[in-house]
């Protein structure tokens, strides 16, 4: 037979180490969902920076587009004075031309004073 102090102890220690599993088990438990809370605080803060740098790449798109769009019109509006400029220096050239050849001795070589005058200031 087992005495009965043994039985005693052999309780006890069962008694504690049931105890000492349920412990560890719950602390386990405890752990896991301690990193459950971290993992998503870190998603949280990740999504967070994540829409924070989105929003800033979207505004500087957004005022590079606007910068693109003005210098665009500023090109088209250039563009639009130089093809006038060149269109009256033409018609002033063709109506130049056509004053020189009304000029007489057209064939002659060399600038009279006829000549001399036509040309602009």
């Amino acid at each position: 037979m087992i005495p009965a102090w043994l039985m005693k102890a052999v309780v006890a220690v069962l008694i504690l180490l049931a105890l000492a599993l349920g412990i560890a088990f719950f602390a386990s438990r405890a752990a896991d969902k301690f990193s459950s809370i971290v993992e998503t605080a870190r998603q949280q803060e990740r999504d967070g920076r994540d829409a924070y740098w989105t929003g800033q790449i979207e505004k500087s798109n957004a005022l590079a587009a606007q910068a693109e769009a003005t210098q665009a019109k500023e090109a088209l509006r250039l563009n639009t004075e130089t093809a006038a400029t060149i269109a009256d220096l033409r018609a002033k050239l063709i109506t130049l031309g056509a004053a020189n050849a009304k000029l007489p001795n057209g064939g002659a070589v060399g600038l009279d004073r006829a000549r001399v005058q036509l040309l602009p200031d």
